[in-house]
């Protein structure tokens, strides 16, 4: 049974999934505070990993076609917008075009969802071939000389590739490659990872900006250099991912609670900010 139609829980992926929703919450949460370095150089490090293992996991665990989890998702997303931007029903076209900040993940599902659909057997024949597609619009989409803004779309394009991994990865073939990948390595790895964030938070006032994607290069500070940062995030995003699966203990309970129930909670702590922002 692939990992796609199983319904057994994996404790491990529950509790990843905890400690992943927190970090997104604690990274929305910086963005009402006052402005501080400190600030954005968490927000650059926590937006290395967390949202593309999310996005990881949403690919890997999503069912082939679920119109009533996708109805969910969409409800979910309309509920949302109504309670904070967006009182009337004529204007949810404009939500879509300009969501609430923090919906943009659930938007950008909904289209993953979807664009996933025609893919399907191109998927179970080539799976290389169409992830290095999706790679390749991913890096190059940010020269793209348009509002990539606009309706998620930036997001949509570079983050697509990530949903495509889940889908034709399963959890054993994770977990076996994890595994095989010793502890002192990956943290060597993660070394340069380090250094490189450093010397970038110099270059760029805007880079939490340049890692969430929002945008295409040209609204960043050095646009010659965006997309080597953007490959870097990649890298970056799956040593740190690695690691969390070795060394993130599965039995924590609040973690586990947390991750069972992610949407409820990322959508629950995004309208508290909403009230106190």
């Amino acid at each position: 049974m692939t990992n796609n139609q199983t319904k057994t829980r994996i404790t491990q992926i529950d509790t990843l999934k905890g400690f992943l929703i927190l970090s997104v919450c604690l990274s929305n949460t910086l963005h009402i505070l006052p402005a501080s370095n400190l600030n954005a150089y968490t927000c650059s490090v926590l937006y290395l990993f967390n949202i593309q293992l999310f996005i990881f996991f949403s690919g890997m665990f999503s069912p082939r076609f679920s119109p009533k989890r996708l109805g969910i998702i969409f409800g979910s997303f309309i509920l949302y917008g109504l309670l904070s931007n967006y009182p009337s029903l004529t204007l949810i076209p404009q939500m879509f075009l300009n969501p609430p900040a923090n919906l943009w993940y659930l938007e950008c599902l909904i289209f993953w969802k979807i664009m996933i659909i025609p893919l399907y057997p191109l998927l179970a024949r080539h799976p290389k071939k169409i992830l290095f597609a999706a790679a390749i619009v991913s890096l190059l989409c940010g020269y793209l000389p348009l509002p990539l803004e606009i309706g998620n779309i930036s997001r949509t394009l570079v983050y697509f590739p990530l949903f495509i991994l889940g889908r034709i990865c399963t959890w054993p073939q994770v977990k076996n490659f994890a595994d095989k990948i010793s502890l002192h390595r990956l943290l060597w790895a993660l070394l340069p990872v380090g250094y490189i964030l450093i010397l970038a938070n110099i270059a760029y006032s805007d880079l939490y900006v340049v890692f969430y994607n929002k945008f295409n290069y040209f609204h960043t500070q050095w646009p010659d250099f965006a997309i080597l940062l953007r490959l870097f995030q990649f890298t970056a995003a799956g040593i740190i991912s690695l690691l969390l699966i070795k060394t993130l203990p599965a039995g924590n309970r609040f973690l586990n609670l947390t991750g069972r129930h992610s949407l409820a909670v990322y959508l629950g702590w995004s309208y508290l900010l909403f009230l106190l922002n």
